[in-house]
């Protein structure tokens, strides 16, 4: 999985649950101005280096919806 197919994953799944920008950074405890950085392009070096390690060592990241909102 790579830092776009998480990104939108997680934006499918704040729309999902209704949730706007703002209510998505709050519940996050974010500020907008942090997610709208993750909503950038260039966000992620530290996703895709923790990607490499674990295919370094046969692993995969993978998302899985909780069975409640935290």
């Amino acid at each position: 999985m790579n830092k776009n197919e998480i990104r939108e994953a997680i934006f499918a799944a704040a729309k999902d649950q209704g949730l706007t920008r703002y209510a998505l950074a709050k519940r996050a405890g974010l500020t907008q101005s942090t997610l709208q950085r993750f909503e950038e392009p260039h966000w992620g070096t530290q996703i895709e280096m923790i990607e490499k390690i674990l295919a370094a060592v046969n692993l995969e990241l993978t998302l899985k919806k909780r069975s409640a909102p935290v």
